[in-house]
């Protein structure tokens, strides 16, 4: 919260900034958590993934009303810590950069996303599923 000596202008602005980056990190999340699922359950984890960011949104009127009524900068320190926090953990995720989108929950068992999609194939019918979605995946 600014201090009320600060120009209305440079309080929209700083607003509208947060909101911006608001913005930006739920749709680049929203890409991301795609890529970490596979296509079998996909839309599921989708899904589960958006209604708790719903469920986020429900609740921040709720969590300004209450704690505004204690003092005006609790709001923004949750708002803040929880960002942080957020931020923090997304971190640990792994990285999904050139690396095929796995198409079954069986790959998933015999792949992790921090190796090579072949190194990690037990079985030949696996081989050849994941020999096929590399190819696909070059093209």
């Amino acid at each position: 919260m600014l201090p009320p000596t600060v120009p209305v202008a440079a309080n929209v602005f700083l607003s509208l900034c947060g909101k911006l980056g608001i913005t930006a990190a739920f749709h680049l999340l929203y890409v991301y958590t795609a890529e970490l699922f596979p296509t079998e359950c996909r839309s599921l984890a989708l899904g589960e993934c958006s209604a708790m960011s719903r469920l986020g949104s429900v609740a921040s009127p709720y969590v300004n009303d209450l704690l505004g009524q204690l003092t005006s900068w609790a709001p923004s320190a949750v708002f803040a810590g929880t960002s942080l926090v957020a931020g923090a953990l997304a971190l640990l995720l792994p990285e999904t950069r050139n690396r095929v989108l796995l198409e079954s929950q069986q790959l998933v068992k015999n792949t992790s996303l921090l190796e090579t999609p072949s190194s990690r194939v037990t079985n030949t019918e696996d081989t050849k599923e994941m020999e096929i979605i590399v190819k696909l995946s070059h093209n």
